[in-house]
């Protein structure tokens, strides 16, 4: 049997170690196609995920202010439709996170971007009523009340989130 001493062992791990660190290091392709559309549509969902996620943490551990919460919902709001116009069958590519159905099951695809637009219109048809509802001071009990219909409607628009990842996104 041909056994490496373990000096030459260790340095052959440590030179594997870095090449898969090394390679973990590079950075992301940049989307050089006109008007970016992968690019875009990154940055439009990371800017919904910033206002989207804070609204999950209030409705789930608290403190529930309803000003900000609806401050959040008004820049979702805004935010929810404006990535759509971005997934066209030639964005596949690099540094799109998609997987290549995406860009060929358009019809599905579609299906998917409609279930979220509703899912987001029945969170508005919640905002309006539920925090309507809220006066300053108002309480406990109609509170938890709002805070449990909000999150009913907040947990439709996550459970469409997940459909289309599952679906069309990149692990």
């Amino acid at each position: 049997m041909n056994r490496q001493p373990p000096s030459r062992v260790l340095g052959m791990f440590c030179a594997a170690v870095a090449a898969l660190l090394l390679s973990a290091c590079q950075p992301e392709p940049q989307d050089t196609k006109p008007g970016q559309p992968v690019a875009t549509r990154q940055k439009l969902f990371k800017a919904m995920l910033r206002e989207f996620e804070p609204m999950g943490v209030m409705l789930r551990e608290g403190p529930f202010d309803a000003a900000r919460f609806e401050g959040h919902f008004r820049r979702f709001l805004d935010l929810a439709e404006k990535p759509w116009p971005y997934f066209r069958e030639d964005t596949c590519y690099p540094p799109a996170k998609v997987k290549p159905q995406t860009c060929t099951d358009l019809a599905g695809f579609e299906r998917r971007k409609e279930a979220f637009l509703g899912a987001v219109a029945g969170l508005n048809t919640a905002v309006q009523k539920e925090l309507g509802t809220l006066a300053p001071q108002g309480s406990a009990r109609a509170e938890t009340q709002a805070r449990a219909a909000l999150k009913a409607a907040y947990d439709r628009v996550y459970d469409t989130c997940q459909d289309c990842h599952r679906d069309y996104r990149k692990k």
